[in-house]
């Protein structure tokens, strides 16, 4: 079965962070930013890279 390809938004909110916040997918970083983070990014707007597993990096839950 293929990924469907739908446009969408991820939302990530990290307010206890204090170091590097990196989310990515397979294809593209979505966020790179210090301390705490709070926001929304779109995924899959490129056709034929959609996303299928998060990597998250942070200091905090």
């Amino acid at each position: 079965m293929a990924w469907p390809m739908r446009l969408g938004f991820v939302t990530f909110d990290c307010p206890k962070c204090s170091g590097h916040v990196a989310v990515d997918t397979e294809n593209e970083l979505i966020v790179n930013d210090s301390g705490p983070y709070k926001g929304t990014q779109w995924i899959n707007d490129m056709p034929g890279y959609q996303a299928k597993a998060f990597t998250i990096k942070a200091n905090a839950a």
